[in-house]
């Protein structure tokens, strides 16, 4: 008789369990290692809801791609199987308020119920308004003295990405501005889709990287957008600000050959030093910059040259971004027949048509077979007559 009492108790168990499961649409709000790390992983990307006829809907969050996989609760247990075949995970604790399972020693992924929104849908005006926009990110995550400003592109550009999601996605840069310039360039991609009664904006690196952003969005004007997405099981608040700039009147002033008056270096203690330069782009030696030698072309139909004394250092394409404060930089090289792009920004801190003043980071020849990667502001003044390319 106990036995069967016992059986009956973990019928019964089981059975809790499972309606606790599928009562509801999971979304990831924390991944941890064994250790109990916290960190950023492409998992937050996918909410998940199981069905009552075993069926598990992987959502990938900011599109409209579903993958669906069978499911068997067994104990603590959750057996998956797909086209790729069967495996098992471990649920580490499971209530009406929280599932925890882990995927292997550096996934466990806590999630909560899918946030009860009631939205209607507006995926189509955000897609417009942060389309070839650029916008300002008001993330406390990131850090009060930081700025970051994100450029929103309408297509993936050169972005490789699944075919099931190409029509789905659209390219972005990230880029992280501290005293009024940046250092911090990431190529992203973005979607956003209309899911659970909810806006939802993702952005996120292409590598699954460090920057998996899924924005519950709540809010939406012409120049700000509100929500809040999940980090370490907590809300975060989030806003995005529309940037404001005349591209065209800037555009205006930089393209003109411009002349190195001065420069200063910003100390950078992760200074990065190598031998060797691999023969593919000269290196500017810290004379030149002390001699005023350098000269810097932005051409009216996108090119741009960078001599120094003449001769020329680099050269290739330009663009303004859509915020008017980086100029992007695209060389091009010859090695060994085969044609090589460099892509590389320059912050704009202050441009008219009588003064330029950017921050890069520049490569310099610190002696014989050295070069380090060196932060400098540097000024410049337009200058007469014209250069060539060579």
């Amino acid at each position: 008789m106990s036995r069967l009492i016992l059986i009956f108790l973990i019928l019964c168990s089981c059975s809790k369990e499972y309606n606790i499961l599928i009562q509801r649409t999971w979304i990831p709000v924390k991944v941890e290692d064994s250790d109990g790390q916290n960190y950023d992983s492409e998992l937050q990307l996918f909410a998940l809801t199981f069905t009552d006829s075993a069926f598990l809907v992987s959502r990938t969050l900011g599109t409209a791609h579903d993958r669906v996989s069978k499911y068997n609760l067994k104990g603590d247990k959750l057996e998956l199987t797909d086209s790729q075949g069967t495996g098992e995970v471990d649920i580490l604790s499971l209530n009406e308020d929280k599932l925890k399972v882990q995927f292997d020693s550096l996934n466990i992924v806590t999630y909560v119920p899918f946030p009860v929104q009631k939205h209607e849908d507006q995926t189509e005006m955000i897609d417009d308004l942060l389309s070839n926009e650029s916008w300002y990110l008001d993330d406390p995550q990131f850090g009060a003295n930081v700025k970051i400003l994100i450029e929103f592109k309408d297509s993936l550009e050169d972005r490789i990405v699944q075919p099931i999601l190409r029509d789905q996605l659209n390219a972005a840069g990230i880029h992280a501005f501290e005293h009024g310039y940046s250092d911090f360039h990431r190529r992203v991609i973005w979607g956003v889709n209309y899911f659970n009664n909810t806006n939802v904006l993702s952005i996120s690196e292409l590598d699954g990287g460090a920057l998996n952003n899924v924005i519950i969005v709540t809010d939406i004007s012409d120049s700000l957008i509100r929500g809040f997405k999940f980090v370490n099981g907590e809300r975060l608040p989030i806003k995005l600000t529309l940037v404001q700039s005349n591209t065209e009147q800037i555009i205006a002033s930089l393209s003109k050959d411009w002349t190195l008056t001065g420069f200063e270096e910003v100390k950078d203690e992760y200074g990065e030093f190598w031998n060797s330069f691999g023969g593919v782009e000269k290196g500017i030696k810290l004379s030149d910059l002390e001699n005023s030698k350098i000269t810097f072309h932005l051409g009216e139909k996108n090119l741009f040259v960078i001599k120094v004394n003449n001769d020329t250092l680099t050269h290739g394409s330009w663009r303004l971004s859509s915020s008017g404060r980086l100029i992007e930089l695209t060389s091009r090289y010859l090695e060994d027949g085969n044609k090589l792009l460099r892509n590389h920004f320059l912050s704009i801190i202050k441009i008219d048509s009588n003064q330029l003043q950017i921050y890069r980071r520049e490569t310099i020849e610190s002696s014989e077979g050295e070069f380090a990667r060196l932060r400098f502001i540097e000024n410049y003044e337009p200058t007469g007559g014209n250069i060539t390319y060579e």
